[in-house]
């Protein structure tokens, strides 16, 4: 009896040694997560999540209750900053959270889907800048198919804190009616790029020359309606911007433009998201304004 009891152990032994602990090893999607994350300082913002597609794959069916995205400082030492799910905007929101100037923050997201890997970026929010030397321009109406617009010649500089960056976004503007798009660059081209998906221009003033002045001319899209007793300005708004929004909205735009014929070369799109695809970037505001002279 001992004996077999024997032989029934060594066979358990052998049978145990055979047998490794079986790890399930889970295939990375082809699929990403996509994000759009442009924080500006001192506002409460918000955060567009989804996912790469083509036509084999389908965007990825999120759980928005259950997908996770924080914003973390670590230099301040708080509790990570969530953001929830907004069915109105369909986009995630914060209602307590201002990024601030010279600040630190990493991104992560985690929607909790097999195969999916948490994605993380990391950005630094832009000390702010002024316009300074803006030249009050002088309206000139011109005929645009059929239609008296407006044209602006418009010089200016930027002048920096001595925190700022070497990016910036400059986007000129009358009112909601009539919008403006930038006809020329006639001072400073090769610092410009002038935005096809987005309003105005990228700066990047390390391109200026010495005197490091910026001229370009401004066309309204629609009739421009005189007034002799009211005053019209023409309005700034100046984003200090990271180099990785210069360099995603640089490649944005170059993409929405070759798109128009099919023998352009194809322009990958820029992204600082690890595991993933898009932008987490930050920027700083501030706003101005110049007479027009009739």
């Amino acid at each position: 009896m001992k004996g077999f009891n024997y032989i029934l152990l060594v066979i358990a032994v052998g049978i145990s040694s055979c047998i490794e602990e079986y790890v399930p090893e889970y295939e990375v999607s082809d699929q990403k997560l996509s994000v759009i994350a442009e924080l500006e300082a001192n506002k409460l913002s918000v955060i567009h999540l989804g996912s790469t597609s083509g036509s084999n794959l389908p965007p990825l069916e999120l759980n928005h209750d259950t997908s996770i995205i924080k914003i973390i400082n670590y230099e301040q030492g708080s509790r990570p900053e969530e953001y929830r799910y907004d069915d109105n905007s369909q986009s995630y929101k914060n209602q307590t959270f201002i990024p601030k100037e010279g600040q630190d923050y990493d991104l992560f997201i985690d929607v909790l889907i097999e195969g999916i890997p948490i994605i993380h970026a990391s950005s630094q929010v832009p000390f702010s800048a002024n316009l300074k030397d803006i030249i009050s321009p002088q309206l000139q109406l011109v005929e645009d198919e059929g239609k008296e617009v407006a044209r602006f010649d418009i010089a200016l500089d930027i002048e920096e804190t001595p925190e700022s960056g070497d990016f910036f976004h400059l986007i000129p503007y009358l009112n909601d009616e009539n919008k403006l798009i930038i006809d020329k660059i006639t001072e400073g081209e090769l610092a410009t790029h002038i935005l096809v998906h987005k309003d105005g221009m990228l700066i990047d003033k390390t391109k200026l020359g010495v005197d490091e002045n910026l001229a370009f001319s401004l066309r309204t899209i629609n009739t421009f309606e005189v007034s002799q007793n009211d005053p019209s300005y023409v309005y700034f708004e100046l984003r200090a911007v990271t180099r990785e929004y210069y360099d995603y909205h640089v490649a944005l735009s170059r993409q929405s433009a070759t798109n128009a014929g099919p023998y352009t070369l194809p322009v990958t799109t820029y992204t600082n998201i690890e595991n993933g695809q898009g932008i987490f970037a930050c920027y700083s505001t501030t706003l101005d304004s110049t007479l027009i002279i009739k």
